[in-house]
């Protein structure tokens, strides 16, 4: 489905972060090699982790050849939306950078 969309034109996909290495690596690739840029996505539905795995996570997500990192977590504390608005320091271009925040008790 990815390879169809690359080869359709598309300007983004997006490849979950726990995929495997070799099947993240042969999508981001081939769209690259397609004028396609790339998210990597993390998705945790349970929690927003602590702040030094979340970075450790966009550092990997740039690592590995993401154009853009996208960070989804359960907010369950308001602390957990500190944790995810402190990610902003990390990278000078804010527009590659997008945040999702799933709706919990102390959502935004």
């Amino acid at each position: 489905m990815l390879k169809i969309a690359i080869e359709s034109g598309a300007s983004y996909v997006d490849i979950e972060y726990e995929a495997s290495k070799d099947y993240k690596d042969y999508f981001i690739d081939f769209a690259h090699q397609h004028q396609c840029d790339v998210i990597i996505s993390y998705h945790n539905y349970d929690k927003t982790p602590e702040l030094d795995e979340l970075e450790k996570i966009i550092h990997d997500c740039y690592a590995q050849g993401a154009d853009l990192a996208k960070i989804a977590t359960h907010v369950n504390v308001n602390r957990d939306n500190s944790k995810i608005l402190a990610l902003y320091k990390l990278r000078e271009d804010l527009l590659q950078l997008a945040w999702v925040i799933w709706e919990g008790s102390a959502a935004l």
